[in-house]
């Protein structure tokens, strides 16, 4: 397992990212996160992110987007290769209670901000489109 920590200022700035904050985009961008840069843009449903995630070797962030969108095998891997925090903010983002006191019990304090604004993203994406990804794919009237 690597050792992956981010300051609090990189994960204030993803967190805003997340939301849609362009400025908070660019900043990750220009200052040496473009592997957050990239999750925020997958978390958005930026394909292209994602695949870049796996390219330049944050398998952590790849796996995070791919439990997020409901494969257990992500979350098996994230738990396996010693990412608890991650799993775990997962789970936050579903408003897991266990999962959030442990998170902050652990000082786990940015992941629990970045599953708020991942938790948050997803309502207003819902209010857009009530039926969520498959409004999408039925036919309008």
């Amino acid at each position: 397992m690597k050792d992956v920590s981010y300051p609090f200022s990189a994960m204030e700035k993803l967190s805003a990212a997340i939301q849609g904050d362009d400025y908070a985009l660019q900043w990750l961008k220009d200052n040496s996160y473009s592997q957050l840069a990239d999750f925020s843009d997958a978390i958005n449903g930026d394909e292209y992110a994602f695949s870049n995630l796996m390219k330049e070797h944050y398998p952590e962030l790849a796996a995070v987007i791919d439990a997020l969108d409901g494969k257990d095998e992500a979350k098996k891997w994230l738990l396996t290769n010693g990412f608890r925090e991650y799993a775990a903010m997962c789970d936050a983002v579903e408003e897991n209670k266990g999962a959030l006191i442990w998170l902050a019990k652990s000082g786990y304090n940015e992941w629990i901000l970045i599953a708020k604004a991942i938790n948050t993203k997803r309502q207003r994406d819902e209010k857009k489109n009530p039926l969520g990804f498959l409004g999408g794919l039925l036919p309008r009237w």
